[in-house]
């Protein structure tokens, strides 16, 4: 039998889905969400902040071949991340497996993996920020793009 490097997932009532992006998985998942010229790697990332894009990885990642994932009880990968939140997922974590599917598909290092976690966090920091300032009546700005490196503008 042979064995998959695989991102377990345990769900509520104990189901553990094997999640795994097979290469062939990760052209069809580029060709249908990524950026044109973007490597296949910027497309994996960009399902963080992209709801739809996010299922349809996850989607890709429980249909691999060899696997033995119940997808009549999962069918989609918005079913998924419906069980995960269930099972007490949180944004952060789910996008750490995102993160963690990149490294098992051979995309990213370990080490890139573990700064990938950390930017996508501060990512998400910055826009739960935003989002704070516009709820209170702020201006929402990222203040952090308006920064300028002290030069004058000669115009």
């Amino acid at each position: 039998m042979v064995e998959y490097n695989t991102v377990d997932i345990t769900l509520d009532d104990d189901t553990i889905v094997q999640l795994r992006l097979s290469t062939k998985a990760l052209i069809k998942y580029h060709k249908e969400h990524g950026i044109e010229g973007a490597p296949i790697v910027a497309s994996v990332m960009g399902a963080i902040d992209d709801v739809e894009a996010k299922a349809a990885l996850l989607e890709a990642a429980m249909r691999w071949p060899g696997h033995h994932n119940d997808t009549k009880a999962i069918p989609t990968g918005a079913d998924l991340m419906d069980h995960m939140l269930y099972a007490g997922y949180c944004y952060d974590q789910i996008n750490g497996v995102i993160v963690q599917l990149a490294q098992h598909a051979g995309l990213v290092s370990k080490t890139e993996a573990e700064r990938l976690e950390s930017a996508a966090l501060a990512s998400g920091t910055k826009w739960v920020d935003r989002l704070e300032k516009l709820l209170l009546g702020q201006n929402p700005t990222d203040s952090e793009s308006q920064q300028t490196d002290g030069a004058e503008n000669p115009t």
